[in-house]
């Protein structure tokens, strides 16, 4: 891989240009989830009122259907060249894809500004208690690697991942021993609270895959979808899994604590490596975040720079992150939920588009397409409507979900009713716009 800067946008990435490994997914996935943010995830579950047991469960199921949902998008980025909104355009239409990259833009956004918080508390203490002087910091480090673009986001993402690993292996030394029955088998919370807790730890991994494919698109083509697939499989349910567990067994042996505070409590002298691996998880996450939402942001046809769309995006995340500073613990759990809806239904229909019956693995995608994909359209409009009385999060709980105990199934039935009408609804003859290669900021006719 060379380390110049990327220049490419949108466009396809031709064949000569195509390089890297597929393994490369692993290292990236399991960096960019080996950080604090999942480990918030494992002190929610158990905060829901279930024991540790019951908190592992779900964390196992609900991984295991977010990797799924990653790995599936990400295997994609090899046969067509595209990053993944853009790659939306073959069912949504040109401007149709507005809507999810729109949403998108605003999701990682979201994502920058909490991870961003989380570091900044940690690197804060490491600083001697400079919140302001951290925020200011980690932003310039996430953005900078971001505008330089694709190769250095891997090579980064390779080395941080060994780190990661060497710290996180600390943590569960100190961590795994000594576990008694009480520990394991305190009161369980029912189904209600197991169903919010799997909904909450696939919402996480499963929001990445609107960026899956723009970190495989480099491959070249015939290495597949098989390998990138299983490679961004393993490394995003072994980072998650590994990480949210950890995070279950912070809230059992410091139980009522916030995250950071707790995370301390438990590692003792040993705090500062743990702090160590709070901050670089933070900058392998959100440089992903910084990247893949100026991407979005350029599918939404605006006329810049994919590197100055990346300093503006990380600009209006410090300005969201100084502002949102406090009250993290409940938003955070709120902003998993409210984000992920409308990524089920997306995803179902890129699914069902690219590994349908009519899905072609030899990337021969249609050479144009259409300003609205009205059939994409409606499947996500209904899979997100579909979604509400199963919802449960902090402003709203839907009828069903009050039946279930507070269980959240929505984006269950997101995925399952936007899947179902994309693949039934009769697609419309329209005639073709705008081409699929077209570049960065050309506009839809």
């Amino acid at each position: 891989m060379s380390l110049s800067i990327e220049r490419r946008g949108l466009e396809p990435v031709p064949a000569s240009e195509r390089r890297g490994r597929p393994r490369d997914q692993f290292t990236l996935w399991f960096a960019a989830n080996l950080g604090f943010p999942a480990w918030a995830l494992g002190l929610i579950a158990v905060g829901l009122g279930m024991n540790l047991r019951d908190a592992v469960i779900a964390i196992v199921v609900g991984n295991l259907v977010g990797a799924a949902l990653v790995a599936l998008p990400a295997a994609l980025g090899p046969e067509t060249g595209l990053p993944q909104l853009p790659l939306s355009r073959v069912a949504f239409g040109h401007r149709g894809t507005y809507v999810p990259a729109g949403l998108n833009v605003l999701a990682t956004l979201g994502w920058f500004t909490v991870n961003t918080i989380l570091g900044a508390q940690a690197l804060a203490q490491l600083l001697g208690g400079d919140l302001p002087l951290a925020l200011l910091l980690l932003t310039a480090v996430q953005v900078t690697l971001a505008m330089w673009g694709h190769d250095l986001i891997h090579r980064v993402e390779r080395y941080a991942a060994v780190v990661l690993l060497v710290l996180f292996l600390v943590m569960t030394r100190v961590l795994a021993p000594g576990l008694g029955p009480s520990e394991l088998k305190t009161a369980a919370g029912g189904l209600g609270p197991f169903l919010l807790a799997t909904a909450i730890i696939a919402s996480y991994l499963f929001s990445w895959a609107p960026y899956a494919a723009d970190y495989s698109r480099y491959l070249p083509a015939s290495v597949g979808r098989a390998r990138p697939g299983w490679y961004a499989f393993a490394g995003s349910f072994i980072a998650t899994t590994w990480v949210e567990v950890l995070g279950a067994l912070t809230a059992v042996r410091a139980p009522g604590l916030s995250p950071i505070v707790a995370l301390a409590h438990v590692m003792g002298p040993l705090k500062p490596y743990a702090l160590v691996a709070v901050v670089l998880g933070t900058i392998t996450a959100n440089v992903l975040n910084v990247y893949t939402g100026a991407t979005s942001a350029l599918t939404l046809d605006l006329r810049t720079s994919r590197a100055r769309m990346a300093l503006i995006f990380g600009l209006a995340g410090l300005v969201l992150a100084f502002l949102g500073a406090r009250g993290f613990d409940s938003d955070y759990e709120n902003f998993l939920l409210l984000i992920s809806y409308w990524v089920a239904p997306w995803i179902a229909i890129m699914l069902a588009e690219f590994y349908g019956s009519h899905g072609r693995e030899d990337g021969a995608r249609p050479a144009v397409i259409r300003p609205f994909g009205r059939r994409a359209l409606l499947a996500f409009g209904l899979g997100v409507a579909s979604a509400v009385p199963f919802m449960n999060q902090g402003l709203y709980e839907g009828p069903v979900a009050r039946l279930l105990g507070g269980g959240d199934v929505g984006y269950y039935v997101a995925f399952i009713v936007a899947y179902a009408v994309y693949r039934l609804a009769r697609p419309r003859a329209e005639a073709p716009a705008a081409a699929l290669s077209a570049p960065p900021g050309s506009p839809a006719p």
